[in-house]
């Protein structure tokens, strides 16, 4: 039984930290999400590594599986393309998690219809 909570802490905005951010904060382990997952093997936790350290990206599919498991919308997951609007917007909520007192007031950016 875990009776303190502390919260995670996000080291950067990289696809592999956001996923570890996002286990932890569901208070999971590699090998509860590995198990689920369904990895089998002596070195089944490996693959979750990888994937939290940036050595390897998952695939879609993969990643589908990981988002439901933690809980969480693909896209906060996902790689990101700074091309897409919706993806920048993604990158500044993470922003506020990462950076300390940081808020996006919507309220004084200028509207494209005005």
């Amino acid at each position: 039984m875990r009776l303190l909570y502390t919260k995670p802490r996000l080291n950067d905005l990289s696809q592999g930290s956001r996923i570890a951010f996002a286990r932890q904060f569901r208070t999971m382990s590699q090998d509860e999400v590995s198990d689920i997952l369904g990895l089998t093997g002596e070195c089944k936790r490996r693959t979750m590594t990888r994937y939290e350290k940036g050595d390897r990206n998952p695939k879609l599919k993969r990643l589908e599986e990981i988002s439901s498991i933690l809980k969480v919308n693909i896209n906060s997951l996902k790689e990101y393309d700074f091309n897409n609007p919706i993806d920048v917007v993604y990158i500044f909520m993470w922003m506020e998690e990462l950076i300390p007192n940081y808020v996006i007031d919507v309220s004084k950016v200028p509207r494209v219809d005005e």
